[in-house]
């Protein structure tokens, strides 16, 4: 499975466009990137994304600084570690840290 990349994107625009593509009455979705397929994707996608942003703000707010958290969620997300890219979660965990220091 391919991962979304939240380094490359707002994760929580990611989250809400997943949202609204699955309350759509489509039935096929081809990405960008990654597998083709039905909701299933999009959920699996979802989850992941929704997952992510929400070990990496639990550790963002008991004051974890970002390089810190990498082992911690790593550990959180270890149902993803066989996703293409898995290694490059480190990125992924800065960006949304970064992004919830803004918020």
């Amino acid at each position: 499975m391919q991962s979304a990349r939240p380094q490359d994107a707002d994760i929580l625009g990611q989250i809400k466009a997943l949202q609204y593509i699955l309350d759509s009455d489509n039935e096929i979705f081809i990405p960008g990137h990654g597998l083709s397929g039905g909701k299933d994707i999009v959920e699996t996608q979802l989850n992941y994304l929704t997952d992510l942003y929400k070990a990496v703000k639990k550790y963002y707010l008991q004051n974890f600084e970002s390089f810190e958290l990498s082992p911690l969620v790593k550990e959180e997300m270890k149902a993803y570690k066989d996703w293409y890219n898995f290694y490059e979660l480190g990125r992924s965990i800065k960006a949304v840290y970064f992004l919830s220091s803004k918020k």
